[in-house]
């Protein structure tokens, strides 16, 4: 079964591989891996969410750094 395979869901969500999207989020992956992630987050909301959220809370830890500095 694929991704593609799953609903779109949350019963889906909980089979998906949150370790691998927090680090697609953290652009710490590369190939084959990038693109099960990428699969993940195009048919999955809650995949979509997860990755939407680390990327934001990255920006803002770096944002709060760089304001700190000054």
């Amino acid at each position: 079964m694929g991704v593609n395979d799953l609903p779109r869901g949350t019963d889906a969500h909980f089979e998906h591989d949150e370790l691998l999207l927090v680090a697609y989020a953290s652009n710490d992956l590369d190939g084959s891996d990038v693109a099960r992630a990428a699969e993940l987050v195009a048919s999955c909301r809650e995949c979509e969410l997860l990755v939407a959220d680390v990327r934001a809370m990255a920006l803002d830890r770096k944002s709060t750094r760089l304001n700190s500095s000054h």
